[in-house]
């Protein structure tokens, strides 16, 4: 049967199926999958309660929103629209003998598919795993095999209940497992860097944290920076620098989908401990190389530039660069610094599938290092 909306004989009479798929390709398009809104609907503890509050992140006042798909009519049931402008208090299940996962999930009960138990419409409600001395949350099949499941609903967090624990649950125990959807198709996801939505072809993201824009391409999320990103604290060097002491190692990433631009500096100073083999600059965390041996060969897909300022150079040192010289099966291109004039020494940047590199011929005491490395090609 073909259906149109708001079409009917002597009235204008629409069927509730009709205006779910409406919203559901209104916010979503063609992906079926429930979630919130950025910022709807956060897990929190209640103070010195056997509770958490639902309610928007940061707390205060402010519209909560969801679509939850239908789970109950594949393909014709649509997206339920659920929303509150109030902050929910959920009381939590009692301890046990054993460790269990609480679940809290958002609900739009339908009667339209079956016998509901309890409220009918949105809903908020806790479902408890087994006990075990190592407990896993309840399935989503496990869910939606409960009676009175019908309509839809997400996952809003998981929560370890241990025993002992009939006060309020410490932060550390709750996993947010929100999934964050679009307000309306076309739009970006807002997302976090950590809590970005499932993979769906051709998705589009923006991470309000990073500031990056991203597209889901072949299973996998393909990033671009609007800004530099700066290295987590610690990922930038190796063991090869045994104490930085008074010395600075800097670094800063731009990603562009399959490719990266990587900036670092390096100072030298009078108390910088560096071990034999030199010093090194990770590659981003969650970045690597190609497995493919001939990804990174040839003249045009890497450039390399390098600026050296050695303590006894003057006129503000020395500038090399250049493009990957061979590449082996284990993913290892070799740029070359030829020798530092001024500085009596060479200086090899090596670049592998995690690190980009050096030696510290020529950069004792007192010199720096500048390199930028230029449309790297990542996997």
């Amino acid at each position: 049967m073909i259906n149109a909306h708001y079409i009917g004989a002597n009235d204008f009479e629409n069927s509730v199926n009709s205006d779910r798929l409406f919203v559901q390709f209104a916010v979503t398009g063609s992906y079926e999958v429930s979630g919130v809104s950025f910022g709807s609907f956060k897990v929190v503890p209640v103070a010195g309660m056997h509770q958490v509050s639902v309610g928007r992140d940061g707390g205060g006042a402010g519209l909560n929103r969801a679509f939850l798909l239908g789970r109950d009519a594949a393909h014709s049931q649509g997206m339920y629209h659920v929303w509150s402008v109030d902050t929910e208090i959920v009381n939590l299940p009692a301890p046990l003998s054993n460790p269990y996962i609480a679940t809290v999930i958002l609900r739009a009960t339908d009667p339209q598919y079956g016998t509901i138990v309890g409220a009918v419409g949105g809903r908020i409600d806790v479902i408890s795993g087994t006990p075990a001395s190592s407990p896993v949350a309840v399935s989503d099949a496990a869910i939606q095999a409960l009676t009175g499941a019908y309509g839809g609903w997400t996952r809003l967090a998981d929560i370890r209940i241990n025993t002992g624990d009939t006060g309020a649950i410490p932060v550390g125990q709750i996993t947010d497992t929100r999934i964050p959807v679009q307000d309306r198709a076309g739009d970006p996801i807002s997302c976090l860097s950590t809590a970005r939505p499932p993979i769906v072809t051709h998705r589009l993201i923006h991470e309000r944290d990073t500031g990056a824009i991203g597209i889901s391409h072949a299973g996998e999320w393909l990033m671009f920076d609007t800004r530099w990103q700066a290295y987590p604290a610690g990922a930038q060097q190796l063991s090869a620098i045994s104490s930085i002491g008074n010395g600075v190692m800097r670094s800063r990433y731009k990603r562009n989908g399959k490719s990266i631009d990587i900036e670092g500096f390096f100072f030298r100073g009078s108390t910088t401990v560096v071990l034999a083999g030199g010093f090194a600059w990770q590659l981003p965390p969650g970045i690597i190389m190609p497995t493919d041996a001939n990804a990174i060969s040839g003249t045009g897909n890497m450039q390399f530039a390098g600026h050296i300022q050695t303590a006894s150079t003057t006129g503000g040192g020395v500038a090399r660069s250049g493009v990957p010289q061979r590449a082996f099966g284990n993913q290892t291109a070799l740029y070359g610094f030829t020798t530092i004039s001024g500085g009596g020494g060479e200086y090899g940047a090596l670049m592998t599938d995690t690190v980009i590199g050096g030696s510290t011929t020529g950069v004792g005491t007192g010199s720096s290092v500048t390199f930028h490395a230029v449309g790297v090609e990542i996997a």
